[in-house]
């Protein structure tokens, strides 16, 4: 099957490829002719007669050649692409949205700078058939050196852009950098090494008229030893592989999407549609976000009333409880929080914003005159904020202490 062998994928692409650039060289070089003089212009202007009502065939040169710079434009975002897709390998597991690390040949990099700067240079030779069509017509002096020195320094300015491009970072590299930071480097030794001798200069002279020889320059220390450093443990990275891709791809898209909105819109289309579409959208929206904000103050109030009321309902007051059934730390709470009630009703109630000890303090104030033990409330409230704030444990002894401590301050509370 010879016509099988032949048209293969890698041959369908690559004749693709090959008419695609034919037609870009084709409309690239029609433009560049319809930049130039046309021979009825250029008999109107021998004639003398370009004042007069000669009708002559009109070329808008300033569109030719921004259509002419949106083709390399174009043409250059689709080679970078594609010279992207040539380090893609689906065998490693990577894909569109994971390429990093993409391999690029040499010879790839080699061609697209090249497709740039030929770009450049039909730039500039379309400027100036602009220059020279328009200086023409209009009859303006223009000297020779112009048109003669236009490609030297049109050559130049690409030379010079090329060595830039050449330092930009390519690789995981940054030459221009490293320049930079040689250069810096340098400058700086070299001024230091001028100080320098300046001061053995200045050293030298004093030592001449003083007649005493100059002071021996002190040994340098010695450098400290190294430090070292600690091992940084690997940074883990939240964000999955594709992520980086993915936001690529979701700019490019915004960015081509926009940029086909501007390109419609200019060809006189409308996207009322669109403008539609968008708007209901928008609709949707604010009902959805008026609907949550309606369920937020409405709904939720009322459950939280519902369970202020079913806790309130279903807590048992403290002196329904029963010591017998109680475990040690709960019996440590029921014997502070039966305090703190007692006080209350005796007419020292617990402030909200003191803390158990602040409170211990006004109360043993209240109570040291009467009780036998002064430290009593204090070791109570020690117990209580051991069990509270430490989840502290208690043995069955020092329960029953507690137990007559708070049967003596429950005794004083009552008279």
């Amino acid at each position: 099957q010879p016509l099988g062998t032949l048209l293969d994928g890698l041959f369908v692409v690559g004749a693709l490829i090959v008419a695609f650039s034919w037609m870009l060289a084709t409309s690239t070089t029609d433009d560049l002719l319809r930049m130039a003089l046309q021979p009825d212009e250029l008999f109107a202007i021998e004639a003398d007669r370009i004042g007069e009502l000669v009708r002559t065939s009109y070329s808008d040169r300033p569109a030719i050649l921004r259509g002419l710079v949106t083709r390399w434009v174009v043409g250059g975002i689709v080679l970078v692409i594609f010279a992207a897709g040539l380090g893609l390998n689906f065998t490693s597991g990577r894909s569109l949205f994971t390429m990093t690390q993409s391999a690029v040949g040499p010879s790839v990099v080699a061609a697209i700078v090249v497709y740039f700067l030929a770009g450049l240079v039909l730039i500039s030779h379309g400027q100036l058939a602009i220059l020279r069509s328009r200086w023409t017509i209009d009859r303006v002096p223009s000297a020779a050196a112009v048109l003669r020195n236009w490609p030297f320094y049109a050559l130049l300015l690409l030379i010079i852009i090329g060595l830039l491009a050449a330092l930009l970072p390519f690789g995981g590299t940054f030459r221009l950098a490293q320049i930079i930071g040689f250069t810096i480097t340098f400058l700086f030794s070299l001024i230091l090494d001028f100080f320098r001798l300046l001061t053995m200069l200045f050293l030298l002279l004093i030592s001449l008229l003083t007649g005493e020889a100059p002071p021996a320059a002190e040994e340098p220390p010695p450098p400290p030893p190294p430090q070292i450093m600690p091992e940084v443990p690997p940074q883990v990275n939240n964000f999955p592989d594709w992520a980086g891709g993915a936001l690529f791809w979701v700019f490019m898209a915004l960015l081509l999407g926009y940029a086909a909105y501007i390109y419609f819109s200019g060809k006189g289309i409308r996207f009322g549609w669109l403008t539609a579409l968008w708007q209901m959208l928008l609709a949707r929206w604010r009902l959805l976000r008026g609907a949550y904000q309606t369920w937020v103050h409405t709904r939720l109030p009322s459950l939280q009333r519902e369970e202020k009321t079913q806790a309130g309902g279903g807590r048992i007051p403290l002196s329904r409880w029963r010591l017998g059934n109680l475990g040690s730390e709960q019996r440590v709470r029921y014997f502070y929080l039966t305090t703190v009630e007692r006080a209350k009703e005796s007419g020292l109630p617990r402030n909200a914003s003191e803390t158990p000890r602040q409170y211990a303090l006004r109360l043993s104030e209240r109570l040291a005159p009467e009780l036998e033990d002064s430290e009593a409330v204090q070791t109570l409230t020690e117990a209580f904020v051991r069990v509270r704030y430490s989840r502290g444990t208690f043995e069955s002894t020092e329960v029953s202490t507690l137990q007559r401590v708070w049967e003596q301050i429950r005794r004083h509370l009552r008279l």
